[in-house]
């Protein structure tokens, strides 16, 4: 039996290729007793180093990588383009916030704005 330093419910990153997110995380679902490593509903299986078995030899992806707060911020500002990108009813907002939508998209805001 081979010892993992993850555990059920850990969480790993697989970094995406084109499809409009950079990273997509995913919960360890299961550690067999020769270490490899299933993630979410069995989407990819992992060998004890975090290289993905059976992956598609050209576009990968090839292995799996720990969360980084990088990766949280990457998948975090990916959440939030769709949301945007998916929001067409802006005629709740107030003018407020629309006249702050706007600065921030002209590139006109500082961070704190």
């Amino acid at each position: 039996m081979t010892e993992s330093k993850y555990k059920v419910g850990d969480e790993l990153a697989i970094q995406n290729n084109g499809w409009g997110r950079t990273w997509s995380i995913f919960k360890i679902t299961k550690i067999s007793p020769t270490g490899r490593i299933t993630l979410g509903n069995g989407s990819y299986i992992l060998d004890a180093s975090l290289k993905v078995r059976g992956r598609n030899s050209y576009s990968g992806p090839y292995r799996a990588h720990e969360i980084t707060k990088e990766i949280r911020d990457a998948v975090r500002k990916d959440d939030l383009l769709y949301a945007i990108k998916n929001n067409n009813d802006f005629t709740k907002l107030s003018l407020r916030q629309l006249e702050a939508i706007v600065v921030i998209i002209k590139g006109e805001a500082t961070d704190d704005t």
